[in-house]
């Protein structure tokens, strides 16, 4: 029933936010013998798909489904406008690297980085920032959209680039 890719939104008329919820409620059916109905966007479509957790009594736990919750990285902010404070990042969709799938955002956010390193992209070979995330952890906005042009969404405080005062 499952393909990579596939978006849970509910499990039995529930939505469903996080890896832990899923998991929970999985395990609860395993070991009940409950056969869960799942809610999943696939593509530009919503489906329904009922499943059979089979329940491992080495782990103790009900097993089968890779989940991915969450997604970190650090992009370039690469446009903002102070009037309407919309915001821009990259250039490209973001992907998953594991399963090189563009990842369906139901929330995002914009904290601050400090770029640690650069490694110029090769003929063949992509380039790579590393950076970390500021101690502070302020969320600076939310992030609205992640598409082929890039990643976009609304500042919620002000954006500023210590490097260069006065600028944006």
């Amino acid at each position: 029933g499952f393909q990579v890719g596939d978006r849970i939104l509910m499990i039995d008329g529930r939505p469903v936010y996080t890896e832990k919820a899923l998991a929970d409620k999985i395990n609860r059916d395993g070991v009940s013998g409950i056969n869960p109905k799942f809610v999943v966007q696939r593509k530009h479509e919503t489906i329904t798909i009922r499943v059979k957790p089979a329940y491992c009594p080495e782990t103790q736990r009900t097993e089968g489904l890779y989940v991915r919750d969450g997604v970190a990285g650090v992009g370039t902010l690469t446009f903002f406008d102070p009037d309407t404070k919309g915001f821009a990042a990259l250039g490209h969709v973001i992907v998953d690297a594991d399963t090189r799938q563009v990842i369906s955002l139901r929330q995002g956010r914009i904290v601050p980085a400090s770029i640690q390193s650069v490694q110029p992209g090769q003929p063949g070979r992509p380039g790579q920032k590393i950076g970390v995330f500021a101690r502070d952890s302020r969320v600076l906005g939310t992030i609205k959209a992640n598409c082929v042009q890039g990643v976009f969404g609304v500042a919620s405080l002000p954006i500023r680039n210590p490097l260069y005062p006065g600028t944006i």
